[in-house]
């Protein structure tokens, strides 16, 4: 039984601590490793990191105050003749109760469908900082002709205070610090006439009766239903974390050498991202910062036909500053580099850069930076990156791969 997992996200759930990590401040660096054979990002030099040629950009959604402010974790996937994109949506804010996941889709990634409920909220929608389930836009699972799509389903129990000795409900002012619980993933099947199938899970015990729809059970709706088994872990490159720094949404990739190659964020704030590499995708060297600076935020990987890598992500960092504001600029541009080896990047060139106006006037939990969180497909010659802007807004821009070598 043939299942293949698109790996549009995977290990969102690293993601979760990471948004609300203390910064730990500067630490001393090990040696760094060189990947980045480009200029240092510098606002004072609008040249550097010019648009990619023939860049087109569409937007798939603009939220009203009714629709939900907060808008993220965009995934995307071309099955049976359309592009497909999923995304995490809640009305106050990121990761608050109740938030849900949208689907919309597109013939020519071009003009988009009016989106819908995929994922409905499965407690009452409430701000951050209370506590109760919510969903994160994870992916898609392909499996005997049909179309899944995957979303994560957390809890926040609870809130607890930095030294884990006292406990409250809600968020307050010393139990700042809420309590993750990962409950599994959801799956919905897209059917061909554009409805969804039934909203079911692997383990839906564990939530019986406590959700505000019912979640069916995986062996009733799509038995046998699974991930395929990874190539690689990564637990053997975390086991080795200097510092207790704290990374998270890894970027995974093959060198054309045939060697692994793993990139970790790390909301410890060395605002670098960095890098372990593997021969067998088990066995890895111990992660080492990198000359990539980061914002830091999540970065993708898209391997070309011919072995090449495109990395697209927020490649700035603390020192890249905006002096007119007397601020640190945050995950602008959205940048993507291009490696021949899969080693060292190059030929730098934004895929959106500067500012937009957001929509939702009313303050929404955690929104800000602009174009972020990438994640990109390859389909005929070309390169699909969808993503959100500000978290408010979700964005797709194609370019042709060709214009991403380097000249001779």
């Amino acid at each position: 039984m043939k299942v293949c997992l698109k790996l549009s996200a995977f290990f969102l759930i690293f993601l979760i601590p990471c948004a609300y990590a203390r910064d730990t401040g500067a630490r001393p660096l090990p040696d760094i490793v060189h990947m980045w054979d480009d200029p240092a990002p510098d606002w004072d030099k609008p040249e550097l990191f010019p648009p990619v040629e023939g860049l087109a950009r569409t937007r798939v959604f603009t939220p009203s105050t009714l629709s939900g402010g907060f808008n993220h974790h965009a995934r995307i996937i071309y099955s049976k003749g359309k592009f497909r994109a999923i995304w995490s949506n809640q009305r106050y804010g990121e990761d608050g109760p109740g938030q849900r996941v949208l689907y919309s889709d597109s013939p020519d990634a071009r003009t988009w469908s009016e989106p819908r409920e995929l994922v409905p909220s499965l407690a009452p929608e409430a701000p951050w900082g209370y506590s109760g389930y919510f969903c994160a836009a994870y992916g898609f699972v392909e499996r005997d002709g049909k179309i899944y799509a995957v979303a994560e389903l957390l809890e926040i129990p609870l809130w607890k205070n930095f030294e884990q000795t006292k406990t409250s409900d809600v968020y307050t002012p010393e139990c700042a610090w809420p309590v993750y619980k990962y409950l599994g993933h959801l799956y919905r099947e897209i059917l061909d006439d554009g409805s969804f199938g039934k909203l079911f899970s692997e383990s839906p015990e564990k939530i019986t009766g406590k959700t505000l729809f019912p979640i069916d059970s995986a062996a009733n709706v799509a038995p046998g239903l699974k991930e395929p088994a990874k190539k690689y872990s990564i637990k053997h490159a975390l086991s080795q974390n200097p510092d207790n720094r704290r990374f998270c949404e890894p970027a995974i990739w093959r060198a054309r050498d045939g060697k692994w190659v793993l990139l970790l964020r790390d909301d410890s704030r060395s605002y670098r991202k960095w890098v372990s590499y593997s021969d067998d995708g088990k066995i890895w060297t111990k992660p080492r910062p990198t000359d990539i600076l980061d914002a830091p935020s999540l970065t993708c990987a898209l391997t070309l036909e011919d072995g090449s890598v495109l990395l697209i992500g927020n490649h700035n960092g603390k020192g890249y500053r905006d002096k007119k504001q007397n601020r640190w600029i945050d995950r602008d541009p959205l940048m993507v580099s291009f490696s021949r080896d899969g080693y060292v990047f190059t030929n730098t060139h934004s895929i959106y850069k500067g500012h937009f106006d957001y929509v939702v006037p009313y303050k929404l939990k955690n929104r800000g930076g602009r174009a972020q969180y990438p994640n990109a497909i390859l389909k005929d010659g070309k390169a699909y990156v969808i993503y959100s802007l500000g978290k408010e807004s979700i964005e797709v821009a194609e370019f042709d791969v060709k214009k991403m070598y380097p000249k001779k």
